[in-house]
């Protein structure tokens, strides 16, 4: 009995804090990707947007994170929604996708083979 008393109020506030969170990340502004609990980067070197990782190691208010895109290991604090639509913009264009590289014939048939990889025959 004396247990419950304990662990109730610990599980309530620990529900109380997650809703709080969830709460308050919602209210953030938003962009066309979602970058995840722990916010948006823009790369340093290439000016590429990425959600930061978990695993990256945390400096105060700061992380050292990995860019997806170059492979650069650099220090980069949380973006803000503006610094993350202006890059989204910058790297992705308007329409929010890659832009169309062309591709050579090696290049259509490599990737051909990746995706047929794993249709069932």
């Amino acid at each position: 009995m004396v247990a419950l008393k304990i662990v109730i109020p610990v599980i309530l506030l620990t529900l109380l804090i997650g809703l709080i969170t969830i709460i308050i990340e919602r209210k953030r502004g938003k962009t066309r990707r979602g970058y995840g609990m722990f916010g948006g980067a823009v790369c340093p070197q290439c000016g590429y947007p990425y959600a930061r990782h978990w695993w990256a190691p945390n400096l105060g208010t700061v992380k050292y994170d990995r860019c997806p895109n170059c492979g650069k290991w650099s220090r980069v604090p949380r973006a803000s929604a503006d610094e993350l639509a202006r890059a989204e913009a910058a790297f992705f264009g308007e329409e929010g996708e890659l832009p169309a590289q062309e591709l050579s014939e090696e290049e259509k048939l490599r990737k051909r083979l990746e995706e047929s990889r794993y249709e069932d025959v």
